[in-house]
């Protein structure tokens, strides 16, 4: 599929964004029990670090064109976005549990497909 150039932009910005978030992941040697459960300020403070490249990438696949969305009708596009609001609406009421099973399950298949696609445009 031939990309836009405001596609091509958005999905380069949501694969370094991913970039970020997986090295952030590694640095502060995160897992399950330390999302959910470390409410220390290091561990608030890597919450936070973890939460703004996982803001940016829901909130840049919300802008994504229609060909791009439609392109994979399998994704949950408009819990993607929905995610989006509810990180940017209601972060204090974030379940923290259910965020991290969304990193862990679904997040890699949107990266996946964005990466399968900018190869092949």
């Amino acid at each position: 599929m031939p990309l836009s150039e405001r596609d091509s932009m958005l999905i380069e910005r949501i694969l370094e964004d991913y970039d970020t978030f997986e090295k952030r992941i590694e640095y502060s040697k995160m897992d399950e029990d330390k999302f959910c459960n470390n409410h220390s300020f290091e561990g608030e403070f890597n919450y936070d670090a973890i939460m703004n490249p996982l803001y940016r990438i829901v909130e840049d696949a919300g802008h994504l064109s229609d060909e791009v969305t439609s392109a994979a009708p399998e994704l949950p596009w408009r819990q993607i976005t929905g995610f989006r609001n509810f990180i940017a609406h209601g972060y204090a009421q974030l379940d923290r549990k259910i965020v991290w099973h969304t990193v862990e399950d679904d997040l890699p298949k949107l990266i996946d497909y964005l990466r399968s696609i900018l190869i092949s445009s």
